[in-house]
């Protein structure tokens, strides 16, 4: 199988297929493999279907990992990644356990989700579908209809086709942000 990579920014990560049709759990795996690729020259190693990522220190005490996490709300043409990070240490560990008769053995130095470490400070997913407009069309109009608050949807949606000041900031309720790049993509609320 041959990719496009396409580093848009640094939220955004596109893998475009050059093949018919994937199902989300090859697209995650590929999105991992991409990203593997890109980070071995750094001295990561691939495990797990390159799900998981560890580089060390030459003195092999401190461990670096990398997870990536497949979202639960995966579907075609939509598929999220996860990233998670550790830091661990051996010494931290031994000493940890020498401390407490190894009750607490934890080696952990920090370890978080890729989204808090940015300016953003919440969970973060990442889109790695590189999904067609189609595609992504049909994932709203399905996300419509089963959508709470459709009332509140729609209200920003027709507030918005009157030329609205879009401000991606600002969240007028939960998935306000969502809508609004929706709206800026040119996806429509029926067919």
């Amino acid at each position: 199988m041959t990719w496009d990579c396409l580093l848009i920014s640094p939220k955004c990560l596109v893998l475009k297929a050059r093949q018919p049709f994937m199902n989300s759990r090859e697209f995650f795996l590929a999105a991992c493999n991409k990203i593997s690729d890109g980070l071995c020259d750094f001295g990561f190693k691939a495990s797990q279907q390159c799900q998981s990522l560890k580089k060390t220190t030459a003195d092999k005490d401190i461990t670096f990992e990398i997870f990536f996490q497949s979202s639960s709300l995966n579907s075609t043409g939509f598929v999220k990644l996860l990233p998670h990070l550790l830091i661990s240490s051996k010494r931290l560990k031994k000493w940890l356990t020498e401390q407490d008769d190894g009750e607490f053995e934890n080696a952990m130095i920090y370890g978080e989700q890729l989204g808090y470490m940015t300016h953003f400070q919440e969970w973060k997913l990442w889109n790695v579908s590189g999904n067609k407009k189609e595609q992504a069309q049909e994932f709203f109009l399905n996300y419509l209809a089963d959508a709470g608050g459709k009332g509140k949807i729609l209200n920003l949606y027709k507030e918005l086709t009157k030329g609205t000041q879009i401000n991606l900031m600002h969240h007028e309720f939960v998935d306000a942000a969502y809508v609004k790049l929706a709206f800026l993509n040119g996806l429509k609320t029926s067919k």
